[in-house]
């Protein structure tokens, strides 16, 4: 019986070579990556729930003022999908804010009056779909065309409860509103 024939030989060897790259033969394991984020309990609902959509950058630029503008975004998310359940929620806002929220000098934590629930309304409920460039053409008497201008929004999809439409409105009037 005669031997495999030379290209046999080197097909077989370029197989098991392949398969041993393949499989990750000849070499430790691949290191563990490294997270983008800091430690904290609530990292891993962090890369979980808004990494599938959203990259590092996006999580990470914003810097809010208080905690409660956190979980308006993190409601926000939910309404729009993400998967996080009602316990996971305050560990989440708690983890965003102490990573990345602004600090005011001194330490002390900033008066809640001074942030307007609006505008937190109107960049997370807003620009899941557009930004905000446009609004500058809609620059209306009354708070009536606002009030509308939000109502379509909400028949295309935007996430805004009927308990925060009266801030939104009020805060579009104030900003963009005829002066």
């Amino acid at each position: 019986m005669r031997f495999f024939g030379k290209t046999t030989v080197l097909w077989i060897a370029l197989t098991a070579f392949s398969a041993a790259i393949t499989l990750g033969h000849g070499g430790g394991a691949a290191p563990a990556p490294q997270s983008r984020f800091p430690e904290g309990a609530g990292r891993a609902i962090l890369e979980r729930a808004c990494g599938a959509c959203h990259d590092a950058g996006a999580i990470t630029s914003n810097h809010f003022a208080t905690p409660g503008e956190y979980k308006d975004i993190i409601d926000a998310m939910i309404g729009s999908g993400a998967q996080v359940s009602d316990t996971e929620k305050p560990v989440l806002v708690d983890y965003l804010f102490t990573n990345f929220g602004k600090k005011p000098e001194g330490g002390a934590a900033p008066a809640a009056a001074a942030v307007d629930p609006g505008k937190a309304i109107l960049e997370t409920a807003c620009t899941v779909c557009h930004g905000l460039d446009g609004l500058v053409n809609h620059v209306y008497d009354s708070k009536g065309p606002y009030q509308s201008l939000v109502e379509n929004m909400i028949a295309y999809g935007a996430n805004v409860t009927d308990a925060q439409k009266p801030a939104l409105v009020d805060y579009m009037f104030k900003t963009y509103g005829k002066k």
